[in-house]
């Protein structure tokens, strides 16, 4: 209620009537032969009033104040309603669905409706549909833009609404690549990789399953330096990345490149034979990880053998 009121109500006939609100006399009236009487109030504020009335009859004698007291609610306000996700004052990508919401009403309870416009040529908006806070999940396109509107309206029916609008992006980017290095590899140097990913998505590197750093692939393509560097072992590293883009989706993650770093050389080859001779066979052992030995008079390349099982005879 707002603005006056008329409050009613019924006592002996012929007497007088005081009319209490919150305990201060808000006025007076007299009732009628058949005992009905009325008062108007008005400049009230907005709030909760206690409400209560006595009667005098002719010979003076006062009644008690009425009871039950009676509650008094003026409520010219529309309840709050709040949009906080997605972000209703910087228009975001998104990839999720979901508006978050709430609403209240200080003096009644607050019916909550919703709707979605998407703002492509030719849809037509939505009409309101009845959702309950805190989330309101809309059926939605990648790739499109959207207003949202939440409207709460009280038992008065005084209403107030609120808005947000965003871009939907659903979509995970595809699976990354790594392009360099082309195949697994062992080398004595650090390697630097790379490879294709989303336009504009963050790369994140993964080795051996947990994150070491991340690129950004603002072309299309991307590159990264370990820091720290990748140490020496044995055993290789398992490299793998994936990408994200503006909205937080994030892809599967890339086929898996396998590198070793080995910074040891191999241990000095010995020559088993021949002893004294011309262009006599020479054959001998080696690191069997080594790929092939070259044999040198002085300075001066003589041949190369591969290795292989056992003893080799270079040509």
């Amino acid at each position: 209620a707002g603005g006056s009121i008329t409050i009613r109500g019924e006592s002996e006939a012929d007497s007088a009537v005081e009319l209490f609100v919150g305990g201060n006399t808000a006025g007076n009236t007299l009732t009628a032969p058949n005992g009905n009487w009325e008062l108007e109030l008005s400049g009230l504020t907005q709030g909760t009033y206690t409400l209560c009335a006595r009667a005098t009859d002719a010979a003076a004698n006062t009644s008690a104040c009425s009871t039950p007291a009676v509650e008094l609610v003026i409520d010219t306000s529309p309840p709050v309603v709040a949009i906080s996700s997605p972000d209703p004052i910087t228009p975001q990508l998104v990839n999720s669905p979901n508006i978050t919401f709430s609403g209240s009403d200080t003096y009644s309870a607050v019916h909550f409706e919703c709707r979605i416009d998407d703002h492509a040529p030719g849809v037509d908006p939505t009409p309101y549909a009845v959702c309950t806070p805190p989330t309101y999940v809309p059926d939605l396109v990648s790739g499109h833009t959207y207003t949202a509107t939440v409207r709460a309206t009280d038992e008065l029916q005084h209403s107030a609404t609120a808005t947000t609008t965003f871009t939907y992006d659903g979509d995970a980017p595809a699976r990354p690549t790594i392009s360099s290095p082309a195949t697994d590899m062992v080398t004595n140097t650090q390697p630097v990789i790379g490879g294709a990913a989303e336009t504009g998505s963050t790369v994140k590197i993964i080795v051996d399953g947990s994150q070491v750093g991340q690129t950004t692939a603002p072309a299309g393509t991307w590159s990264y330096t370990f820091a720290p560097e990748l140490a020496e072992r044995i055993a290789a590293y398992a490299i793998s990345v994936t990408a994200t883009d503006a909205a937080g989706n994030t892809s599967l993650p890339s086929l898996t490149r396998s590198v070793t770093i080995d910074r040891t050389a191999p241990p000095a080859p010995v020559i088993t034979m021949p002893a004294n001779a011309k262009r006599p066979p020479i054959s001998g052992t080696a690191n069997s990880s080594a790929a092939s030995v070259t044999v040198r008079e002085g300075v001066t390349s003589i041949c190369t053998a591969c290795i292989e099982p056992g003893p080799v005879t270079p040509s």
